[in-house]
Parts: structure tokens; C-alpha cells; sequence
């Protein structure tokens, strides 16, 4: 079964010994050049990304597993492209006779979506908590002159590894629900929902009293 999306992985890759605050950076570049791009430049950074994630030693089912929920996302604006295509007599379809297909809002914003969750994958896969932290803190110290209390680099080090904490919750509520023959559908998300919003704020009320006892 796929490890928890955006969970990290220990190798011993070029990528992962790659320091942290130059992956971030590059996470960073890759984020603004996907909207100053098009389709095109979109396919060759994926194909980057799918070279990258094969050299890190990452297993594709665990990749494919990060994509997962951009994938229905994706499929979500594609069907409502389509269904604005019935209704209003919007130009979807005619941009595939006309080869403007990949100039397409919906179909450019499908394609940013993907290589930046892929970008992202390969980001928190191949680096660990303690290297964003580390990173994030030589960049405030660099930038305060070393007269910072470290504050901003900690709590936005705190948002980035929550994310992967997030997701980890929700597995362990889909292994429960599974092996108590639960089926998918509205009626899973309806009772895991709750539970998933209650671990998930006991989880950060959890992390909030860890860091006032170390103080």
C-alpha cells in the first residue's frame, strides 16, 4: 500500500543530499514560471519531474499516490468545462478542431496543477523536517543580521511539515474505514469528515503544547 502522500522518504540520491533551501528555492522558480509559460513548457517540467522522482529512488506507486488528489481535481474542471460547453456554447471543444487546445484556461490550469503537485511530491519526499527547518532558519538569520528570535522560519516550517501530518490522518482513517468494510461514496466522507477536522485540530493543539514545554 502507498505511504501517506507527501510523507517523506529516506534514500541516499543526489536529490536528497541536494540542500534543503535550494530545493525550496527551485520549488519556488518552478511555481512562477508554470503561470509565465504554456502547455508546452508544462510537458517538458513534468517529463523533468518524472526523470527527477526515477533518479531520487521513489517508488512511482507513492508518486502516483501524491497526484491523486489533483487528479479529481482535474477531472472535476474538465467535466465542468465540458458541461459550460453544453449549456453556454463555450469554445472547449472547438479549440480541438482549431489547435488551440493548449491555450485553453481549463486545460493550462490542469497542466500547472500537475507538475506543481508533482514539483511538490518530490519536494517533501526527498527532504526531511528538520533539513526545512534548518534551511528556513539560515535564511531569517541571513536576512535579520542574526538578530532574530527564528520565529517566522519555525511557524512556516510548522505550516509546511503539517501538510504531510494532514494528509497521514486521513490514511490512517481510510485503512480504519476499509477494514471495517466500509464502501466508498458520499456517505464515507460524510462520517470520516468530522473525525478527520476533530485529529486534525488535537493533532495541532497536540504540537502547540510540545512547543511551550520546550521553552
Amino acid at each position: 500500500m502507498p505511504s501517506p502522500i507527501l510523507s517523506y522518504q529516506k534514500r541516499n540520491s543526489l536529490i536528497h543530499r541536494t540542500p534543503a533551501l535550494l530545493k525550496l528555492l527551485a520549488l519556488l522558480g518552478i511555481a512562477v514560471a508554470l503561470y509565465m509559460t504554456g502547455f508546452c513548457v508544462h510537458c517538458i517540467l513534468l517529463v523533468v519531474a518524472l526523470l527527477l522522482v526515477w533518479s531520487s529512488h521513489i517508488q512511482p506507486k507513492d508518486f502516483l499516490h501524491d497526484l491523486k488528489p489533483v487528479a479529481f481535481y482535474g477531472i472535476f474542471i474538465i467535466l465542468v468545462e465540458t458541461a459550460g460547453s453544453f449549456l453556454y456554447g463555450s469554445d472547449f471543444f472547438m479549440s480541438f478542431k482549431d489547435g488551440t487546445w493548449n491555450t485553453n484556461s481549463s486545460i493550462l490550469l490542469v497542466s500547472r496543477l500537475v507538475v506543481a503537485m508533482s514539483y511538490t511530491s518530490l519536494f517533501f519526499r526527498t527532504t526531511s523536517n528538520l533539513e526545512i527547518r534548518q534551511s528556513l532558519e539560515r535564511v531569517e538569520l541571513a536576512v535579520s543580521f542574526g538578530h532574530s528570535r527564528l520565529s517566522f522560519s519555525r511557524a512556516f516550517a510548522l505550516f509546511l511539515n503539517f501538510l504531510p501530518q494532514l494528509f497521514a490522518i486521513w490514511a490512517n482513517l481510510d485503512k480504519t474505514w476499509k477494514a471495517r468494510c466500509g464502501k466508498r461514496g458520499i456517505r464515507k466522507i460524510l462520517v470520516l469528515l468530522p473525525v478527520f477536522i476533530t485529529l486534525s485540530m488535537k493533532k495541532a493543539n497536540d504540537t502547540l503544547l510540545s512547543l511551550r514545554n520546550r521553552r
